[in-house]
């Protein structure tokens, strides 16, 4: 008898579940994938909106840097780099750009405008360069347990299409380009600025020849050995603030006072 009941068992098992039990593992399914799916959707609409975002923002500047040579801003001009580049809502929004006597405004039908900085017009990259890097940033930190600054560069540069803006300086070209100190538990903003370097990668460890003060909004040059410009520097601070006071007040070696930061203002950012 016990063997029947136990055959029986074994029997049961190897002609799988009933009907009412598929039903019941199917319905649970059922009722998962609906409460994932909003989930999930708002998840992709935000990653969409910072996508866009950051489109609107490389759009501006391109105008902006399509025009850098011209008296004015030319509406004209303005709809013409739109129609050249291959930037896209990724709703399938459509982009128009406004240009105004002190900025320029890129808009999507669906996410909104992007206005550009005062900076940015007058063909400083300051904070609308530091704005695009900010937003990545945080988009990125949020996708991520870890955030390390190095790869966070790549990432960005392949976003700018492999190539960093532009600063020249006595005939030199030089990469302008994001640095994030990551100093944890600190605020994000305080804590990022521009340096410039010959190296147009986006390689860890670097020795600046130039280096953005976020909190004067002026570039300074590293000296050489003799005191003339063109020297490079290694920049360790916590913050821009701590920056400020280096650029402005301290030399960058502790045994030739000729090594020193100097604010240049003959320069030009494209």
């Amino acid at each position: 008898m016990k063997d029947k009941k136990t055959n029986r068992k074994k029997n049961r098992w190897i002609l799988g579940f009933t009907l009412a039990e598929l039903l019941v593992v199917v319905a649970v399914i059922a009722v998962l994938v609906a409460l994932s799916i909003p989930i999930f959707m708002k998840k992709l609409d935000g990653t969409r909106k910072t996508v866009c975002e950051f489109n609107r923002r490389s759009l501006v500047r391109e105008i902006i840097l399509d025009q850098m040579d011209q008296d004015a801003l030319s509406q004209k001009e303005a709809d013409t780099s739109l129609e050249r580049s291959d930037a896209v809502c990724p709703k399938k929004g459509t982009y128009t750009a406004e240009v105004h006597e002190l900025y320029v405004k890129v808009i999507c039908s669906i996410h909104g405008a992007s206005i550009s900085d005062t900076d940015d017009v007058t063909g400083g990259v300051g904070k609308g360069f530091l704005n695009d890097y900010k937003t990545f940033v945080k988009n990125y930190m949020e996708n991520h347990t870890w955030a390390n600054n190095d790869i966070m560069r790549k990432e960005f540069l392949k976003e700018c299409g492999g190539k960093w803006p532009t600063l020249t300086v006595d005939g030199r070209s030089y990469s302008i380009q994001p640095f994030y100190q990551g100093k944890q538990g600190g605020n994000l903003d305080d804590q990022m600025w521009l340096f410039a370097r010959t190296d147009s990668s986006a390689a860890a460890g670097w020795s600046a020849s130039y280096v953005y003060n976020v909190v004067d909004s002026c570039w300074y040059g590293a000296t050489k050995y003799n005191g003339q410009p063109g020297g490079t520097a290694n920049i360790n601070v916590s913050d821009i603030y701590a920056l400020n006071k280096e650029v402005t007040t301290a030399t960058h070696s502790d045994t030739n006072q000729n090594l020193k930061w100097v604010k240049i203002t003959d320069y030009k950012e494209s």
